[in-house]
């Protein structure tokens, strides 16, 4: 036995004893002959029984790491995406892609200044919920990501605007016209593609307080573009604020959603698995605050997303009378209806709060938008849902046309969301929103990931959130 020597020792259930060897051994046989090596080695040992059975271990070891392509050390594993993202870096994967922005990506905010690091970092500070009772029901994920990158790559999140954004940002303002001066028991839940959700919330964010619900990360080959929804947030982000400085205390909330959470997608070879639920309040929540009717507003859409059926179905029962309607009938006006609306000054001259110091902001202009198209249709919009008649509602004149959206009653369906938890407590199908990569069982890093193989850019990821510039941000 002098002539052998103990390199390691492993004291783990899935191996028996102390691993042997002959240093001699490494540099003058091969693989096999060294298990042959270990045969006569063991036979001496351990008894031909044992070493029976430890030829057979080696070889089937052997044989499930050819077939499976994996060294000694690696473990197939199935992980959530965000939380992956938030270990390995939001990049994992595809460290130095970066992300592609819109081209309607604009060179400054909404007060046509551009962002700061600090602002884009402080996101999700910035835009939560002024009424303490929103906060259980803030989903901050997607605003606390750029606080993890570094002030270069925070530096190129870009502010995004667009004429379809203005657009929704104007029918977002004529839907809160609609309830002004009436209780303020109704919630809204605007539920559009990321960058028009924002837009639209932003439009009817003096009335109603904007509860985001963003609940991931952008990813290079994400299948929710979420990057969009972030941008979009940073162009508007210093109206809200002041918009949240100046709306009276106790109006009620607009939960924001982005449509594109479920976006479908058959390629998990080239497609990172960023979708994720909505978290909405259970009837019981929203009663707690004093709702007796929910809104839900889809752009082109006439039924909820998938997994909200649950959620509206138990609205329903609950008596909260879930309604519907399609951003598309909030119509801009023409001829002498058509004055535009000057947004941006909203403080007034008037500090609401002290030690702020008033600083008069640029002026923006938004066309009018009005239900039907006219001032004499808009609040023909009462007849169609019917919680309400204000004074207006009298003399209304039925458009000529709307959507059928005020027709909807919601229904349970069979998705495959049908049966989990409803509200903030959802549970997610199998798979949803998860990713299969390969780990290290010594280090328990991230070695390389399905969605891109085992080579080239999308092959072997390191353990840190990296990055460089493919038209996206550096960590």
């Amino acid at each position: 036995m002098s002539d052998f020597k103990r390199l390691a020792f492993f004291d783990e259930d899935r191996l028996v004893g102390a691993r042997w060897w002959q240093e001699h051994l490494a540099a003058t046989v091969g693989r096999r002959d060294t298990l042959k090596t270990l045969a006569y080695l063991a036979v001496g040992l351990l008894g031909v029984g044992a070493a029976a059975r430890l030829v057979q271990a080696c070889a089937g070891s052997r044989s499930t790491t050819a077939a499976g392509g994996l060294t000694d050390d690696e473990l197939n594993v199935t992980k959530d995406a965000i939380e992956l993202q938030r270990v390995d870096g939001w990049d994992v994967g595809r460290a130095g892609d970066g992300l592609t922005w819109s081209p309607s990506s604009a060179s400054g905010d909404v007060d046509a200044r551009a962002p700061s690091a600090d602002l884009v970092a402080s996101l999700a500070t910035d835009l939560a919920p002024e009424d303490p009772r929103y906060a259980p029901y803030f989903v901050p994920t997607l605003l606390q990501w750029p606080a993890t990158l570094a002030d270069a790559g925070r530096a190129e999140i870009v502010p995004m605007h667009s004429d379809e954004m203005d657009r929704a940002f104007a029918q977002g303002r004529a839907l809160a016209s609609l309830f002004h001066d009436l209780p303020k028991e109704s919630a809204v839940i605007v539920d559009m593609p990321g960058p028009l959700a924002v837009a639209f919330a932003a439009g009817m964010a003096e009335s109603f307080e904007p509860v985001l619900g963003f609940d991931n990360w952008p990813h290079p080959v994400g299948v929710v573009p979420s990057h969009l929804t972030l941008s979009a947030l940073v162009y508007y982000a210093p109206l809200l604020k002041r918009l949240a400085r100046a709306r009276a205390v106790g109006e009620p909330p607009a939960f924001v959603l982005d449509a594109s959470r479920l976006t479908a997608y058959t390629d998990a070879a080239s497609q990172f698995d960023n979708r994720y639920l909505a978290k909405l309040p259970t009837a019981e929540n929203l009663k707690s605050l004093g709702i007796k009717h929910v809104l839900y507003v889809t752009d082109g859409a006439y039924k909820e997303l998938d997994d909200l059926n649950d959620d509206f179905v138990a609205l329903a029962a609950a008596g909260l009378t879930p309604k519907l309607v399609d951003r598309g009938d909030f119509v801009e006006a023409t001829g002498t209806d058509a004055q535009k609306i000057a947004i941006g000054d909203v403080d007034g001259g008037a500090p609401p709060n002290a030690g702020y110091t008033y600083a008069p902001r640029p002026l923006y202009y938004v066309p009018r938008y009005y239900y039907g198209g006219y001032p004499g249709t808009h609040f023909w919009f009462w007849h169609s849902y019917g919680w309400y008649s204000p004074s207006a509602y009298h003399s209304a004149r039925a458009p000529s046309f709307v959507s059928p959206a005020s027709s909807y009653a919601p229904a349970p369906r069979s998705t495959v969301f049908s049966g989990s938890s409803a509200g903030t407590g959802r549970t997610r199908p199998a798979g949803f929103g998860r990713v299969s990569v390969t780990t290290s069982r010594s280090t328990g890093h991230v070695t390389s990931t399905s969605y891109g193989g085992r080579s080239g850019s999308l092959g072997r990821a390191g353990s840190g959130g990296g990055g460089g510039y493919g038209g996206g941000p550096s960590g």
